[in-house]
């Protein structure tokens, strides 16, 4: 039997950024209607600090998450797993850090400025298993994005090639880059191409800008999918409200199912 479900990820932009009239406090109210009109059952967060995650905890009560933070001494849950606790059951849980040290918290290597980490989740629903990787890559070092999507293919490979498994994020790279074709030649699916037939359509990073910012930097938001999932659907989310953008980037949607009895 299928069973179906739909993820989101959203770089939603730290709220610890000084963006004038693009602030957290200004935005917030426009990021959650927006998230929430998308109907998801997992939502993937970067960048998420301590006050955007307290927000979020407040006013998703029908959501549960995974939320590790990205450093001792730190209180920011950056790549945050939030997910219908009336659909899915945690079956098991973890994350690490994208460096020469990866169960050191808050380390970093290849030129990062910022640790960069993984949040992921195993996930029950009806009779069926299903893997959610999180994570945001280096926007600095093209050698730690190299280093860094290949440490998460070790990882993704430690599991049968049925087992579902979705990953998500921010990559800071487009398709034309090499970690992206790692990626793609490791067996996992770009959800939007396998919808769309593009793989490199429009930027997802628009500086709040929208359809007004030039396409420089493409598509470096990604949802792919391994193992026993068909991708039904797939969108940019580009919406606004009053001309004001929930984020610096716009957010991305796929449609699943997850086959199979596990």
């Amino acid at each position: 039997m299928e069973t179906k479900i739909k993820i989101i990820t959203c770089n939603i932009r730290s709220a610890d950024a000084d963006d004038g009239e693009n602030n957290w406090k200004f935005r917030k109210n426009i990021t959650l209607e927006i998230i929430k009109s998308t109907n998801s059952d997992i939502i993937c967060f970067q960048e998420m600090t301590k006050v955007q995650y307290d927000f979020f905890s407040s006013e998703l009560n029908e959501f549960s998450c995974l939320a590790p933070l990205e450093a001792p001494g730190n209180s920011n849950p950056a790549n945050s797993i939030f997910f219908r606790t009336d659909r899915f059951f945690i079956v098991s849980s973890g994350s690490y850090w994208l460096s020469k040290t990866p169960y050191v918290a808050g380390t970093k290597s290849w030129g990062c400025q910022f640790p960069r980490m993984v949040n992921w989740g195993r996930f029950k629903i009806e009779d069926k298993e299903f893997r959610i990787i999180n994570t945001h890559l280096s926007h600095v070092s093209k050698t730690a994005r190299l280093k860094e999507t290949q440490m998460i293919l070790n990882d993704v490979a430690v599991y049968t090639e049925k087992y579902p498994q979705i990953l998500t994020g921010d990559f800071n790279c487009n398709s034309k880059s090499k970690p992206i074709s790692l990626v793609l030649r490791s067996g996992l699916q770009d959800t939007y191409s396998t919808v769309h037939r593009v793989l490199e359509p429009e930027t997802t990073i628009h500086n709040f800008l929208g359809q007004k910012t030039p396409n420089v930097e493409g598509k470096i938001d990604w949802i792919f999918t391994k193992g026993e999932i068909t991708t039904l659907d797939s969108n940019i989310v580009k919406n606004s409200i009053n001309e004001k953008y929930p984020s610096d980037h716009y957010f991305l949607t796929a449609d699943v199912v997850i086959w199979g009895k596990n």
